[in-house]
């Protein structure tokens, strides 16, 4: 379990702490122009900056998280903080390519 302490854990950390950045930086407005979201208005409607925020205290938790994992000697621990890491990105990536359309054949 060393790959997850010394590279795995720490490379979310530092994704987590650049999403908090692109919070803390710019705004929720600016968060939602990297994510090119909302594609049909260029206004946030308050559904959308609530989701926004609530991305943004996901973001924090799971760098808590991650960094507690990194400093706690159990390794059971750093393998569920992996595996939500792997669910968020699972759930995120089977999220773009529905929105993509890559399910659909191409011929």
């Amino acid at each position: 379990m060393g790959a997850l302490r010394h590279a795995v854990l720490p490379l979310c950390v530092l994704a987590h702490l650049a999403a908090i950045a692109v919070f803390a930086l710019h705004g929720k407005e600016a968060m939602a122009d990297t994510l090119e979201w909302p594609r049909a208005t260029a206004a946030l409607t308050p559904i959308e900056r609530h989701l926004l925020g609530a991305g943004l205290v996901f973001h924090v938790l799971l760098a808590v998280n991650d960094v507690a994992a990194i400093w706690v000697e159990n390794a059971h621990y750093r393998g569920m903080a992996t595996l939500l890491e792997f669910i968020l990105y699972a759930g995120d990536l089977a999220d773009a390519v529905y929105e993509n359309g890559l399910l659909e054949g191409s011929g």
